[in-house]
Formats: C-alpha cells, structure tokens, sequence
C-alpha cells in the first residue's frame, strides 16, 4: 500500500496485512484502508482505495452492528450479503459512486443503509 494520509499529530499508520492499512489518532476512531477483499467487522470505518473490491459481511451479525464505508475510487464494488438480507433482498449490493459515504447496519433481520 503506498500513499500519504494527514490527519495531524498523534497518528499511527500500522499495515495488518497485505492490502489492507488501519489509521488510529488520538481522539478519532480507527480507517481501515482496503486495497484488496476482506470480510468486514463490526464498528470499523473502511475506506475503499482499489477498484473492484469485494466486500463481505459478517456471518453472524448481532442486531445493532454497524459499518461506515468511504469509497475513494472509481469503479464497481461488491458489498457480499454472506447470508443475510440488504435492504430485505436476497443480493448483494453494488456501490459505484466515488466519493459515497454510508453506513450499513443491522437491524436484527436486515442491513440496512443510513
């Protein structure tokens, strides 16, 4: 992953692993930046940094989890359902607008979009 990210003083950059940076400050909540597909988790802000990603949610969801999502990119990404319902549909859900932010939450029967 290469590039540059400001937020001011107190920021640690720490790479998990490949394709995939997470950005902590004080006083702010964690970005995980993607360049590659990951399963997400609950309360984690990802900001999308590679076309193309493919995006899974949770297997076991607990009603009340939720995800914010930044894409930074062009192009078409995969928000894979993992067997739950979006938005009450059975089918996985596309983002391609650069620039969208939104967060995904549980409902205790559904993910819905806020």
């Amino acid at each position: 992953v290469a590039g540059t990210v400001n937020f001011g003083s107190n920021l640690d950059v720490s790479p998990a692993s490949a394709g995939i940076v997470t950005v902590t400050g004080s006083g702010s909540a964690a970005l995980t930046v993607l360049t590659s597909n990951t399963t997400l988790e609950n309360g984690k802000t990802y900001m999308l940094n590679a076309s193309g990603l493919v995006l899974t949610l949770p297997a076991s969801p607990s009603t009340g989890d939720a995800i914010d999502i930044l894409n930074n990119v062009t192009g078409i990404h995969t928000v894979a359902r993992n067997g739950s319902t979006i938005q009450s549909l059975s089918e996985d859900m596309e983002v391609n607008t650069q620039g969208i932010q939104f967060k995904i939450w549980y409902t205790g029967s559904t993910w819905s979009l806020f």
